[in-house]
């Protein structure tokens, strides 16, 4: 099995990307599955009012959903890559949003400096958006999906190596390293697979006993990036009309010309909810802050 990551931000072309290498690799005769990493805190892969969530909600460890089309294995927790790949027999295995996983990567941006924001040393390839502009981005090869898809997926095929155990030192270093450094070393060119002494079989022994290293700073890049379900949306919606309307609730004074005016209880009540009215339908279009002054 083989394991590579392609990570960007939105509507960069990671999608795209992923379904047209899928495709080329099919066409290969490999086989080809996907995990996707999703960042949104709410996201739940099942109905809440749905009879598997019922399931879940009663303490099931596991629930599966058997169609005839399709069947889901619900599991109600966060499951290490090493456990999810051990539960696969694909030829190669794509990581969508994956920035912790030591593995080698692809990176599609829109600008290089999205590239310079989220590559790292086990980075190979630039493709999305950007690829369409450049014949290489930070010293890397950029391939279009669309229009470059066989060199793309040769040099898939070149540099993407067997599954490493990713496990910690302390747990294996037959290879006198660790797997991550290892993994850089391949990438580089500086070392060849075959290091690791490992079987895929073993490899998949020593994943069920340990869990996975995560790249540091994987995670920092990860958490940077907003959630793509839209609730964060909301959240900063509700956060920007909390904050103008407690704006609109302070003290006010009105000016005409000029000139102060003195109002009563009554008027700045009444201009109080005028305003809040205003703000809430257009909340987007207005910033209000506490002490700043309006015409």
């Amino acid at each position: 099995m083989k394991v590579f990551s392609i990570v960007g931000i939105r509507a960069s072309g990671k999608t795209t990307t992923i379904e047209q290498i899928i495709r080329e690799l099919k066409r290969r005769g490999k086989t080809v599955s996907t995990i996707k990493t999703i960042f949104c805190p709410t996201f739940s892969i099942d109905d809440p009012k749905s009879n598997t969530a019922r399931h879940k909600a009663a303490g099931a460890s596991s629930v599966i959903a058997k169609g005839k089309t399709e069947t889901a294995l619900i599991i109600p927790e966060a499951v290490d890559n090493n456990k999810l790949l051990n539960l696969n027999q694909s030829d190669y295995v794509i990581l969508e949003g994956d920035y912790e996983a030591p593995v080698p990567r692809i990176v599609c941006a829109h600008q290089p400096k999205e590239v310079e924001e989220r590559m790292n040393d086990f980075t190979f390839a630039i493709s999305g958006r950007l690829a369409d502009q450049y014949d290489k981005v930070c010293g890397l090869p950029a391939f279009s999906a669309l229009s470059q898809l066989t060199e793309l997926v040769d040099l898939i095929e070149e540099k993407v190596y067997d599954r490493l155990p990713n496990v910690d030192a302390k747990v294996c270093s037959a290879c006198g390293i660790d797997c991550v450094a290892l993994g850089r070393a391949i990438i580089q060119g500086e070392a060849k697979r075959e290091l690791c002494m490992l079987s895929q079989a073993a490899v998949c022994q020593l994943c069920e006993q340990a869990a996975q290293v995560k790249l540091v700073q994987g995670a920092v890049t990860a958490s940077t990036g907003p959630c793509q379900c839209g609730c964060h949306k909301l959240v900063k919606e509700t956060e920007l009309k909390k904050r103008t309307l407690a704006a609109v609730n302070l003290p006010m004074q009105l000016a005409i010309n000029g000139e102060k005016v003195e109002l009563s209880h009554s008027q700045e009540a009444e201009l109080k909810q005028l305003l809040a009215s205003f703000v809430k339908e257009n909340v987007h279009s207005i910033k209000l802050n506490a002490g700043d002054e309006y015409e």
